[in-house]
């Protein structure tokens, strides 16, 4: 049968707090390990207790488990020591019981005095809660990194230091974690006991006038809730909102839920830190834009491959409530829009200066969310109604704001909440690689219509399900290669807007009735194309991809070709 491993606290100072069951346990057991046999000797022979006696400390404490274990393992009762207090508390004995378990042999241990436990209750701080840091490293790097974790604590710290080294901790402590309530105790349990509660500060004073005495344990009050509450406020409001927001973006946190912590951190409804970031252009900055500059009237549009990015500038912002429309980019062609409330959605309705009204629904999921100035130039009126059950809205707000576009191409190359795209988008990347070897702008058209009509089968399964306020995404569209008439209409759009050829997405009726989208697009030598463009003298192109992709022989073609003369637009997106 093997042995068991004792773990037997001793008296700190004063003899008379051992255990009884301490007492008969070091005089049962068949050996005794030692701190410092020296030491235990008097307390053994105070006690008058006989029995056999080893050294274990941290200088041979590998070598000496082996043995322990051995003696254990052959049926022996180990009891183990330190000089003073509980072993496994700053000595070497956790090692040993962890030797034990991987042996498999038991350990039990007798509850008795330890040195932090005791300078804990007599300090007066708080017990709830602390953390017991012994003796602090010589290593002055590894110690300053520690003192750096207690700076943060908001526990009770417990510390052991020797009289000789008690002033430079005092300072270190004081320097590092600032004036912080302290109690210095000394010579515990024994005649001349002191529990010194004051600060940091004024212990620090006392001590370099009076030499310290006997083993000292430092107790300091943690970090107060009220104190980490206030840095923390403090360090938020060194960072701009912007820069607050980036703190949790770049943790892979989204915006919406981004946004949420700022404002916690920062005290705030999550309104005012929407306005602040429209404030602040947090939505991506233009990517190689040159759309600020009026366009020529020799040079009608960009006519360059690139991805023209909104910019929420926030000078100019219509809002109320949890809703506001940036409107500081009109010239440009679109407006951003956001809501941030409580209820589901928002409807928004701008009325063009050619009368047709646009609708968009905007939730707060969506973000910023980008709506397209296609009436040109003149007067929009806005009406923004909130969800606020089923089909029922309240109206919000009301208002007029006057445009005046630097080109009348912008609506049609910037990305929108219909067309939908960044310079990451899966259709942008393949775009380039239809056009790079293109003659013109027509070759342009010509490969990514082929491309859009080739590749993507229409989904009647999507089609006859498909709900209201419907919005295409491209890169699912190239990923599914499926879709419906806005899949389609979309998707060649985006290619051709990132290749600086303006392009429309038409929403309207073909001749027979059927609600429908497709495109027209802008070249130079030919202007607006609408519905169709001739290639060359045989082959007929449609510039309605969906029918051109279901339509198969020439007189199908040609048939569509008549047709789509016919259509009727209702708006452009």
């Amino acid at each position: 049968m093997q042995g068991k491993l004792y773990l037997c606290a001793t008296p700190i100072g004063n003899l008379e707090d051992i255990t009884l069951r301490v007492l008969r346990t070091l005089k049962e057991v068949d050996l005794i390990a030692a701190e410092d046999t020296r030491n235990s000797i008097k307390l053994l022979n105070h006690f008058e207790i006989k029995t056999p006696m080893t050294s274990y400390h941290e200088y041979n404490k590998i070598d000496k488990a082996y043995y322990l274990i051995e003696q254990m393992k052959d049926g022996k009762n180990v009891a183990l020591i330190t000089d003073a207090g509980t072993p496994g508390i700053s000595d070497p004995g956790e090692d040993l019981v962890r030797l034990c378990y991987e042996a498999g042999i038991e350990v039990t241990s007798l509850p008795g005095p330890a040195a932090c436990v005791t300078a804990l209750t007599l300090s007066g701080l708080s017990t709830r809660r602390f953390c017991f840091e012994a003796f602090l490293p010589s290593d002055k790097k590894e110690k300053q990194v520690i003192l750096e974790e207690l700076k943060e604590e908001s526990r009770t710290i417990i510390l052991y230091e020797a009289p000789h080294r008690l002033v430079r901790t005092l300072e270190e402590l004081l320097e590092t974690l600032g004036e912080r309530r302290a109690t210095i105790c000394r010579e515990l349990t024994k005649k001349h006991e002191t529990a010194f509660t004051t600060t940091l500060g004024q212990a620090l004073e006392h001590f370099r006038a009076t030499d310290p005495k006997g083993e000292c344990v430092i107790v300091v009050e943690g970090k107060s809730h009220q104190e980490k509450a206030r840095e923390t406020q403090e360090k938020w409001e060194e960072l701009s909102v912007e820069e607050h927001m980036e703190h949790y973006l770049s943790q892979g946190i989204d915006k919406k839920e981004a946004m949420k912590k700022v404002a916690k951190d920062r005290g705030v409804p999550k309104r005012v830190i929407y306005q602040a970031l429209l404030t602040l252009a947090l939505v991506l900055f233009c990517v190689g834009c040159g759309a600020g500059k009026k366009t020529a009237s020799n040079d009608p549009y960009l006519g360059v491959a690139q991805v023209l990015q909104p910019v929420a500038e926030g000078t100019d912002v219509l809002s109320e409530g949890a809703f506001a429309l940036d409107i500081s980019d009109t010239s440009k062609g679109y407006t951003v829009a956001a809501y941030n409330g409580e209820m589901e959605k928002v409807n928004i309705q701008l009325t063009g200066p050619d009368g047709i009204v646009y609708k968009y629904f905007v939730t707060e999921e969506d973000g910023e969310t980008v709506l397209p100035l296609t009436g040109g130039d003149g007067m929009y009126a806005l009406e923004v109604y909130e969800n606020i059950a089923d089909d029922q809205y309240s109206a919000l707000l009301n208002d007029t704001f006057e445009v005046s576009l630097e080109s009348e191409f912008l609506p049609f190359l910037y990305q929108n909440q219909y067309v939908n795209f960044d310079e990451n988008s899966k259709a942008v990347r393949l775009a380039g690689e239809l056009a790079a070897d293109a003659a013109d702008d027509l070759d342009v058209v010509t490969k990514v219509f082929n491309y859009v009509t080739e590749n993507v089968t229409y989904d009647y399964d999507k089609a006859e399900n498909v709900e209201y306020g419907y919005l295409p995404d491209i890169d699912e569209t190239l990923e599914t290669k499926t879709g419906i008439c806005f899949d389609y209409a979309a998707l060649m759009c985006a290619m051709l807007r990132c290749r600086g050829i303006p392009a429309k997405l038409d929403i309207g009726y073909t001749n027979d009735g059927m609600y429908h989208a497709w495109i027209s697009t802008y070249l130079k030598d030919k202007g607006w194309v609408n519905n169709i463009i001739e290639f060359d003298g045989d082959t007929w192109q449609f510039m309605d991809p969906t029918m051109m992709a279901a339509s198969g022989t020439e007189a199908e073609k040609k048939q569509v070709s008549k047709d789509t003369q016919n259509y009727m637009v209702n708006y452009v997106r």
